[in-house]
């Protein structure tokens, strides 16, 4: 069998790539971090980034960061 060589998607942060390490008390909206390099690949790519963003904004507030 050859091997086949194709394009993925893959979410990353600033600071490599995103996985359950992200992780803070309440479980990820996904544990899918990786797409197909196809329109639908790419709408999932783009939803499971929106929500994955929603949940570090919520989740990982900075230690120096003022409580509301």
């Amino acid at each position: 069998m050859i091997a086949r060589i194709s394009i993925k998607l893959a979410l990353h942060t600033d600071f490599g790539a995103c996985g359950p390490r992200l992780e803070r008390g309440a479980p990820l909206p996904s544990y899918e971090f990786v797409f197909e390099d196809t329109v639908e690949g790419r709408e999932k790519a783009e939803r499971a980034r929106q929500q994955l963003q929603d949940y570090v904004n919520k989740y990982h507030v900075p230690k120096f960061a003022k409580k509301l």
